[in-house]
């Protein structure tokens, strides 16, 4: 949260936008490389995610904008808009209570550190809490080719979605506390609308095999059953408030 903190705080990011120096004048701004070499093989960012998310955060992330395509647009390609489904889009949370240079800063930081974090999490809990296991792994996960290759795109997002997702049902369904229910709940209801906005089932389609067999391995056991039992007068209510959340989140993005 440090590092976090740090990294938006002096307006960091890992975009391509570098690449806009070579392909306009701009002997009269800021450059916008600090550190490293822009690529033009990320395309998909500088020359279109980007511009596309600047044009929302410019023009107050209204849900039509001309300048991206036909009405609605917005929401399919994610970028930002202003709503209820800005609840389940963490990574546009800065451009609301930011400026636009921190905003841009803390999407950036959300893909790094909330990749980390949330593998990291992931794996304490299916290793029992071996630290070192998992901030290697979590590590190793960011740093891998796929994810680097893919990491300008959705695949952060999408990895956070997998991991957040297993990790809010195991609290929904484990947890002894109210307060561990009900922050699965709520983990649940916005991940999984979250995920749906990212529409790439490529990538979606096996992390949700992957998320339904870490499931069954987590909770497919007497103890699961057994925790589950407890408390059930608060757990059910919790479930069926998650739920509605989750359809009413989906029906505003239908």
């Amino acid at each position: 949260l440090a590092l976090a903190a740090l990294w938006v705080a002096l307006g960091l990011h890992l975009s391509s936008v570098g690449v806009w120096d070579d392909l306009y004048a701009t002997s009269h701004v800021e450059r916008s490389i600090s550190l490293g070499s822009p690529r033009h093989i990320r395309g998909d960012e500088w020359d279109v995610w980007t511009p596309w998310m600047l044009s929302q955060v410019q023009t107050g992330m209204k849900i039509d904008n001309p300048n991206i395509g036909e009405p609605g647009m917005p929401v399919v390609t994610g970028s930002p808009v202003m709503g209820p489904l800005m609840l389940a889009q963490p990574k546009f949370w800065g451009f609301v209570v930011l400026d636009v240079e921190r905003g841009f800063s803390w999407y950036w930081a959300f893909k790094v550190f909330g990749l980390i974090a949330s593998a990291f999490t992931l794996l304490l809990m299916l290793t029992k809490g071996d630290v070192l296991v998992s901030l290697a792994g979590a590590l190793a996960l960011f740093g891998s080719s796929t994810v680097q290759w893919l990491f300008s795109g959705f695949a952060p997002e999408m990895i956070i979605g997998l991991c957040v997702a297993v990790l809010g049902t195991v609290y929904l369904l484990r947890a002894h506390k109210a307060g561990g229910m009900l922050a699965g709940a709520v983990a649940v209801a916005l991940v999984v609308p979250n995920l749906l906005m990212h529409l790439y089932p490529p990538h979606l389609l096996p992390l949700a095999y992957l998320a339904m067999f870490l499931l069954v391995g987590l909770l497919a056991n007497r103890e699961s059953l057994a925790h589950f039992r407890e408390r059930l007068r608060w757990r059910l209510p919790i479930m069926v408030l998650a739920l509605l959340m989750m359809v009413w989140l989906l029906w505003v993005w239908y």
